[in-house]
């Protein structure tokens, strides 16, 4: 295992980089734009031939990294680092990346770059912020061995496995958390390594909103890199905090997507198991609540109250959305059965059952030209007492508690604290 080779005593000249100081320079003027022109299409070379891309504010620092290299260098000035921390860095494959980056560099500005040189900026691209590069896929699928340290892959691992212990939230099965984890902390590990520092703008953002997400991955984190000798800063939690955070997010919307279905097949068990299953398989948002027959079908809308059905067999309109499919549905038919889900999800979110089932129509007023609070709850209260709902009385307590401070809740909505006894129907 690598250890910290920030902390060699032979690692003489080398200092942490603070990402602060490339914002300085920008913001100074102090690179031109041809000169930044020139180190962009170098670096753009440079990311076509890795297997990740850097973020965009990565690469911003990367640009500025480059031109404070080839000023210091102009100047006669060059990092040092120590012989066992360069061998290192000579051993990895973005060492020979970065080599023929800093070729194009020194023609175009007429410099040379040491190995130390070379080492730094090394250190520097190990240790920034990746993305995926989608040219660098395989079948559409990330792959990340070989590009990824397997230390980062083993750290995600042992992350996930211990988060999913507190939070029962099925992230073991999160591909996009997986590789989006790990390739934040091979990153990771480089940085601390190096100590090159990464602030977090959002950090005290981060920690209100998601408070607990944030104590446990600090709790399970620091724990987990006791193995590899380093420490780690709450900016550096609180990045790892939004790869959890989005996860559950994640995780939520699909459950709250989920769509019941019962599926109506009157071929035999086999031909149901294997829709069932392809149903699964192709629309993953569908729940299978049950298989049933047409002649059992009404008494099964009644018990799971499905969100639609999914029919071999032309049936009855029970008022739930009904789509009819060949027994063995052809993968064509995906596409067509999405739609149809998608309209149905629509559908079950705008109708507010819930909602509808306390308000009735005939109290219902809209347009009213009226702008006082007071006039309005003395025309809502007289329409209550007026259709049988409240006692004469309720009217003067509602402007009573109306009197003691506003009931207004948020978006112009009113609440309302009543007693009981005053409502003679609701």
């Amino acid at each position: 295992m690598a250890k910290n080779m920030a902390n060699d005593d032979s690692s003489i000249g080398w200092k942490p980089t603070r990402c602060r100081a490339g914002e300085t320079l920008l913001r100074l003027g102090m690179l031109s734009g041809s000169e930044k022109s020139i180190i962009e299409q170098a670096f753009y070379v440079l990311e076509s031939s890795m297997p990740f891309r850097l973020t965009e504010e990565a690469t911003q620092r990367w640009i500025v990294d480059t031109a404070i290299a080839v000023k210091r260098l102009k100047l006669g000035r060059t990092i040092r680092l120590g012989p066992e921390m360069l061998e290192h860095l000579q051993l990895r494959q973005e060492f020979g990346l970065v080599q023929q980056y800093v070729k194009f560099i020194e023609k175009s500005f007429v410099v040379r770059f040491t190995p130390m040189e070379t080492g730094h900026l090394t250190i520097l691209l190990l240790g920034s912020a990746l993305r995926m590069n989608p040219r660098k896929t395989v079948g559409g699928q990330l792959t990340l061995s070989g590009f990824v340290d397997e230390e980062a892959l083993d750290l995600a691992q042992g992350l996930i496995r211990h988060m999913e212990a507190y939070l029962d939230y099925g992230l073991e099965n999160d591909n996009e958390l997986k590789n989006g984890l790990s390739m934040h902390l091979h990153a990771l590990l480089h940085r601390l390594r190096y100590n090159i520092c990464r602030d977090n703008p959002m950090l005290d953002e981060i920690k209100r909103m998601y408070r607990y997400v944030f104590d446990l991955v600090a709790d399970v984190l620091r724990k987990e890199i006791q193995a590899y000798a380093l420490s780690i800063s709450e900016d550096e939690i609180g990045y790892i905090a939004i790869h959890f955070q989005a996860a559950i997010e994640r995780r939520r919307q699909l459950q709250t997507d989920m769509v019941g279905a019962i599926i109506v097949c009157s071929t035999g068990a086999g031909t149901s198991y294997l829709l069932a299953s392809k149903l699964r398989r192709l629309v993953p948002q569908v729940k299978v609540l049950n298989t049933v027959s047409t002649a059992e079908l009404r008494s099964a809308i009644k018990e799971y109250g499905p969100d639609v059905i999914i029919s071999t067999v032309p049936v009855q309109d029970y008022g739930v959305p009904t789509f009819t499919v060949s027994p063995l549905m052809p993968e064509e038919k995906r596409q067509e059965l999405e739609t149809f889900i998608s309209c149905s999800v629509k559908v079950k979110y705008k109708s507010y059952e819930t909602l509808k089932s306390f308000m009735l129509p005939e109290l219902i007023q809209l347009n009213v030209p009226m702008n006082d609070r007071f006039e309005i709850i003395n025309m809502l209260a007289g329409l209550l007492f007026t259709k049988g709902y409240t006692t004469p009385d309720y009217k003067y307590s509602a402007l009573e508690r109306e009197k003691l401070s506003n009931t207004a809740i948020g978006g112009e909505l009113p609440f309302r604290t009543v007693i009981p006894a005053m409502f003679l129907n609701l």
